[in-house]
């Protein structure tokens, strides 16, 4: 097959990826079953640095709405780690 055919039915016939998944559980930071990055930083930071990172990436992905990804799902990722800071999401 040559490789712009077998790219073709790579991405034809991948899993579709949710928003959803993007933001919640986004599969570029799953490392080892459940582990994801998040769970490391917040395992080596202090309780207020950790909340500090929180802070930063919700103000990070609230400034570059729509520069590198889609608007809504940057404003999305925002609010989740707004959510997370304030200690009202699951994760």
């Amino acid at each position: 097959m040559s490789d712009d055919k077998e790219l073709f039915y790579m991405t034809q016939n991948a899993p579709e990826r949710t928003t959803s998944d993007l933001i919640n559980k986004p599969k570029h930071y799953q490392l080892i079953g459940d582990l994801e990055a998040i769970d490391v930083i917040e395992r080596v930071l202090t309780p207020e640095q950790f909340k500090g990172y929180l802070i930063g990436n919700f103000l990070k992905y609230r400034c570059r709405a729509g520069q590198k990804d889609d608007a809504l799902q940057d404003l999305a990722k925002s609010e989740w780690y707004r959510q997370r800071a304030a200690g009202t999401t699951t994760n």
